[in-house]
């Protein structure tokens, strides 16, 4: 059942700065604000509650604008579902997918700006003898 159909999810268009835009309750805390327009859409999680202090060793969470194609965010919609997670879940999860493809990369550009190249290649060769080539196996 679409979220805006749901018992209770206090669903309705925006007025002044957020006029075109429509909003519904998640939670007693956060609401999900979109364009109601028929371009890409464009969702914001907003915090309603007032703001707080951070307990020790708590980091702040930001909120993050997306803008997707419809098709592409149904599709990340039907793939979290079959997850059985949230849209804002799944993309946690890319999230911190993204960021250590990219640390693992970056230590190896490291590693490898102080490596010596002609050493790394003697290396390969020397596994190469010992163990074959990918094409020989």
């Amino acid at each position: 059942m679409p979220n805006s159909c749901r018992p209770g999810a206090r669903s309705h268009g925006l007025r002044d700065d957020r006029a075109g835009q429509g909003s519904t309750a998640v939670n007693d805390r956060y609401r999900i604000v979109f364009d109601r327009d028929d371009g890409p859409a464009e969702v914001e999680i907003v915090d309603d509650r007032p703001a707080r202090r951070l307990a020790e060793g708590e980091r702040p969470m930001a909120t993050l604008t997306i803008r997707l194609p419809d098709a592409q965010r149904d599709r990340l919609a039907a793939m979290a579902a079959r997850r059985g997670f949230s849209l804002n879940k799944l993309m946690q999860e890319l999230a911190v997918r993204a960021l250590a493809e990219h640390d693992t990369e970056m230590r190896f550009r490291a590693r490898a700006a102080r490596g010596d190249a002609a050493r790394g290649l003697e290396t390969l060769d020397g596994l190469d003898r010992r163990h074959g080539t990918a094409s020989e196996r």
